[in-house]
């Protein structure tokens, strides 16, 4: 049961992370609407991933450390 726990903690946290730094970088500059020409897509999903890697970690230690019981 905690394995689906940890599981589900990453997954929120990964996605929390990869709409936060979708964003990230794009330029207003054009007019045009629609997709931006290079969203950058591996990069931002990399950088979600470490972030949602650390949020994990704090997760386990308060887990691991008895402040919260699953």
């Amino acid at each position: 049961m905690a394995f689906v726990v940890y599981l589900g903690v990453f997954a929120m946290a990964w996605f929390l992370s990869f709409i936060v730094v979708l964003p990230i970088g794009l330029s207003h500059e054009t007019n045009e609407h629609g997709a931006p020409p290079n969203p950058r897509l591996p990069m931002k999903a990399a950088i979600a991933t470490v972030s949602a890697v650390a949020i994990w970690v704090v997760f386990y230690a308060v887990v691991a450390m008895g402040f919260v019981q699953l």
